[in-house]
């Protein structure tokens, strides 16, 4: 499953981290979203917006679980 989110979506979920392992800011966000993801054969594409529990629950379904 490769999931996405609108870079809007990302920079306010690294901007709401904290205490958190990763060091990612909006700057990272945003860089990552200028890098040719490729082609992605294979992977299902999934929406990534919504609560953790709304996008398990997708993935749940498209998994048929």
């Amino acid at each position: 499953m490769w999931l996405e989110a609108p870079i809007e979506t990302r920079i306010t979920r690294v901007a709401a981290r904290q205490a958190d392992a990763s060091d990612a800011d909006a700057n990272v966000a945003r860089a990552q979203g200028d890098i040719p993801i490729g082609d992605l054969r294979g992977w299902r594409r999934l929406s990534a917006v919504g609560t953790p529990e709304e996008i398990s629950e997708t993935i749940r379904k498209t998994l048929r679980l």
